[in-house]
């Protein structure tokens, strides 16, 4: 390994190709960082400044054999910056060609191989290759980014950075000639350039990579768990899962989404790969000797990942396991996937509500043992036992139990550990749970159910899955999706101007009005106005709005009045509900793991 400062006319060097290896991710710099890089820019070209823009990371591959001095280099770190660079001197390029044809060598020199003219300095990988090979090598005066339609300007970024620069550029009265050949001389790195059999480049990426934006978790990931020699491989499993067309906008991949809300957000791809490492964790340590408090944290994930990466010893070492991550990437995206709560209530309603349980909760700890569940079990037992689990979660959380450990060591990453792959086996771990996680009784869920504050979000997926199960059960009809749906309390909190308080007490009342007798589902939200006004006002808009709906009929809506006894009634009859859809398990006939 050697360490040397270089300028960037040494850097891009016409007798060296710069290769960015399949694995690396996609160019992402977006109008923030180019800005910030233009301001750096300017200070060179105009102030003539020096300017240092970080290490980068070259690993030597392989020497042409017929030009032995056309070398060819990895990038490890640094194809952001150095993409933006090539990407700036195409736009000078265009803005000086034209009025000096004998710029056109200078520029060459930057953009393309002294043995392949043609060929651009920076060798891109399939996901901005072809997109970067085309702005490179465009004619000067040939309006490329006319040919792209506005959404394709603005969903790819490479082509979005050629766009902003373009454009910078042409308001750049003061850049001339002269002073833009500083860049060449006063932009300067600090390379880091390994030999090409060295090992540990990796683990220099780790503690160099600062400069930009930062890699995500699952790039760290899979910059660990492949290698140049593993590109077919790479190709057939995690490109084909997980990197989509890039005609989507990247946050717009369903693996790139952000789910959840409040101090619940992540995306699909950190819950997937957190929820796959603690599966496969606990299916290959029955026994729970490997004590790793870590493993059961977010913030660790990569780490664990590279624990378990380190004891690869080859490709074919880490193929199992990589192909085993892909079935459970393809279960994850069908059955337990957060789009499901966009998605009205189906035929697949023990899927859809399970969907509704774990993320409109959330309980996302439940989803390791989920996917052990739709990969070991029949799929008789997989309805009976997601049925059980929506059980055990509505009545826990329907009377605010804690736990100290759903998604810890003796949470239910337990249950993979003891192959509980039966209803029955469901059962006896349910049973043998401890007191902190045990179900709850009946007499204990009618007695604390009507008179607990729920979380607003609690209490709109318990009204759903109800509405969900008695349209389903009852009508064979299904209901729209859990995000099409506003969450009301009948009688506001802002009650004292309209609703005229009788027989109860100030207090009383503002226990009574957060309990869930007093929370409706509606299709539309009640506008400010109507929200306070006293029942007879919103009696026709909670009419209108919640038409259809079972937990909020007829027989609530033609009261003559909504107060505390009427509140305490629905309560009681909302507790009655989830006691009939989901009662308490016969425990007599659980099996014998779980224990």
């Amino acid at each position: 390994m050697d360490i040397n400062k270089r300028t960037l006319e040494k850097i891009l060097n016409p007798f060296q190709w710069l290769k960015v290896p399949f694995y690396q991710r996609r160019y992402v710099w977006d109008e923030n960082e180019l800005e910030r890089f233009l301001d750096d820019i300017d200070g060179v070209v105009n102030g003539g400044n020096t300017h240092f823009m970080g290490p980068i990371i070259l690993r030597q591959e392989s020497i042409d054999s017929k030009n032995s001095e056309d070398e060819i280099y990895s990038v490890i770190d640094g194809q952001q910056r150095l993409t933006t660079l090539m990407i700036l001197f195409k736009c000078l390029a265009d803005k000086f060609e034209p009025h000096n044809k004998g710029n056109s060598k200078f520029f060459d020199n930057l953009l393309f191989s002294h043995y392949h003219q043609d060929t651009p300095i920076i060798a891109h990988n399939h996901n901005d290759k072809d997109i970067f090979d085309t702005i490179i090598k465009n004619q000067v005066g040939n309006d490329l980014l006319s040919q792209y339609s506005k959404e394709r300007l603005n969903n790819n970024k490479v082509l979005s950075c050629y766009g902003y620069l373009t454009k910078q550029i042409k308001e750049k009265k003061d850049w001339d000639f002269a002073k833009c050949k500083r860049i060449m001389k006063n932009i300067y790195f600090v390379e880091v350039s390994l030999e090409e059999k060295e090992e540990n480049s990796q683990q220099i990426f780790e503690s160099l990579n600062s400069t930009g934006k930062d890699l995500s978790t699952p790039d760290l990931i899979k910059n660990a768990l492949f290698d140049e020699k593993d590109e077919k491989l790479y190709e057939d499993t995690w490109q084909a899962t997980f990197e989509e067309d890039d005609d989507v906008q990247e946050d717009e991949y369903f693996w790139n989404k952000v789910i959840g809300a409040q101090n619940f957000k992540r995306r699909n791809i950190e819950l997937f790969l957190f929820s796959y490492i603690l599966l496969q964790h606990n299916k290959t340590d029955p026994k729970g000797q490997q004590k790793d408090d870590d493993l059961y944290k977010q913030e660790y994930l990569f780490n664990n990942y590279k624990k378990l990466i380190g004891k690869f010893k080859n490709t074919k070492d880490k193929e199992p396991f990589i192909n085993e991550l892909i079935v459970k990437a393809k279960l994850y995206r069908e059955h337990l996937n957060y789009e499901k709560l966009a998605e009205p209530s189906s035929s697949e309603s023990i899927i859809h509500g399970i969907n509704v349980a774990i993320f409109g909760f959330p309980v996302t700890a439940i989803i390791p043992y989920l996917l052990f569940i739709l990969s070991e079990a029949t799929k008789e037992d997989q309805d009976e036992m997601i049925l059980l689990l929506v059980n055990y979660f509505v009545r826990r959380i329907g009377i605010r139990a804690r736990s100290t450990d759903y998604g810890g060591a003796g949470g239910f990453a337990s249950f993979i550990r003891k192959n509980v792959s039966t209803k029955d086996d469901l059962l006896h771990a349910l049973d043998s749970f401890g007191a902190n996680n045990k179900f709850p009784l009946d007499e204990e869920f009618k007695k604390d159910f009507p008179k607990v504050t729920l979380t607003n979000r609690h209490s709109k997926t318990i009204l759903y899955l109800i509405e969900e199960f008695l349209h389903s059960e009852h009508d064979g009809t299904n209901i729209k999706s859990y995000n099409s749906y506003q969450l009301e309390h009948v009688m506001p909190k802002k009650w004292q101007e309209h609703w005229p308080l009788e027989k109860s007490n100030t207090e009383k009342r503002n226990s009574t009005i957060l309990s869930i007798g007093n929370l409706a589902l509606l299709t539309t939200k009640l506008n400010g106005k109507l929200q306070n006004k006293g029942w007879e006002d919103k009696k026709p808009s909670l009419k209108e709005y919640s038409s259809g709906m079972k937990t909020l009929d007829k027989k609530y809506l033609n009261k003559s009045q909504w107060d505390e006894k009427v509140i305490n009634e629905r309560s009681q009859f909302l507790a009655k509900q989830v006691l009939e859809i989901w009662p308490y398990p016969d425990f007599s006939k659980k099996g014998n793991k779980g224990k």
